[in-house]
């Protein structure tokens, strides 16, 4: 007989709705024999005579075969015994989920991650440094913070950014970087940049890591459509002739390289009266997929 699961499965914990109720599932089963889909009665949007969601459906829809309709959301989640503060974090998990573009994912996930449960199990840190790398604008107002000139206000952001900002996005950043101690103010208003490390997310987050660097990604777009071509550069190169178990070494011994040579040029260009602050991107990245025996991919790097 399988030995119960003692404790219950929390929502604040999960990244994918579905998982979430499939576990939460097996442990009312395993508690509460009388509970099953059969037994759940979520009232069904439109003209049905029994006005129910079936089993089957809820079935597919746990399995991922059937997106979650708008309407059963709440209902779903009553049924499975959520309370009203486990129930809004698991609406927010069901828009997380179903994000497809950038900017909406971004957005659930940041209000997932006001929860300090979902920050240590995914081990995110602070709210603070989850803001750092999810919100690309706080990373450029820091960058900004080098020139000599720089203001935080609005309208001086404005004519310099790719972007608007509002006032009120300006004020929390700069709070925030002062809170990271990535900055400070002096009496006299002047910013003035500390030694703390930026914060950056490393590859083995990969939520923040993919979050991050489509950022970046976005800002470069921004930039081959508002930029002229004498402010930008854009270029690639393919390498062809690479062992895929070669890949990851490869990839490490290019990033050591680019690192130094950017070094020697920022110790020759660096200008204390500079008013220009570049961002440099490396993406690096095989075309090809190596299919195997099963059909999934081989040598995932």
């Amino acid at each position: 007989m399988e030995k119960p699961t003692p404790v219950r499965p929390s929502v604040f914990e999960y990244l994918d709705y579905r998982e979430f109720l499939r576990d939460l599932f097996a442990w009312l089963k395993q508690h509460d024999r009388s509970f099953s889909l059969r037994s759940l009665r979520i009232p069904r949007a439109g003209d049905r005579e029994d006005g129910y969601y079936s089993a089957q459906f809820i079935s597919l829809v746990l399995r991922g075969e059937r997106p979650i309709p708008e309407p059963m959301i709440e209902g779903l989640a009553r049924a499975f015994r959520l309370n009203d503060d486990e129930t809004r974090f698991f609406e927010r998990l069901v828009r997380y989920t179903r994000a497809t573009d950038p900017e909406e994912k971004r957005d659930a996930f940041e209000r997932l991650a006001w929860r300090s449960e979902f920050r240590t199990r995914h081990g995110l840190g602070s709210r603070d440094r989850l803001a750092f790398i999810t919100r690309g604008y706080i990373g450029d107002i820091y960058l900004l913070t080098a020139l000599p000139d720089f203001r935080a206000e609005a309208a001086w952001l404005s004519e310099r950014l790719l972007y608007p900002l509002r006032q009120s996005q300006i004020d929390d950043a700069i709070a925030l970087l002062c809170d990271l101690e990535l900055i400070r103010l002096e009496d006299d208003g002047r910013v003035v940049r500390c030694d703390a490390p930026r914060p950056e997310p490393d590859a083995g987050e990969a939520i923040l890591f993919r979050l991050y660097h489509q950022e970046q990604c976005d800002k470069a777009k921004l930039a081959l459509d508002q930029l002229p071509p004498a402010e930008r550069r854009f270029a690639t190169w393919g390498l062809s002739g690479l062992r895929r178990a070669d890949v990851p070494a490869f990839f490490r011994e290019l990033e050591a390289g680019f690192a130094e040579l950017l070094a020697r040029l920022a110790e020759r260009y660096d200008d204390p009266s500079g008013d220009t602050v570049a961002q440099i991107n490396l993406q690096c990245f095989p075309v090809n997929l190596i299919p195997g025996p099963d059909g999934h991919n081989q040598g995932d790097v």
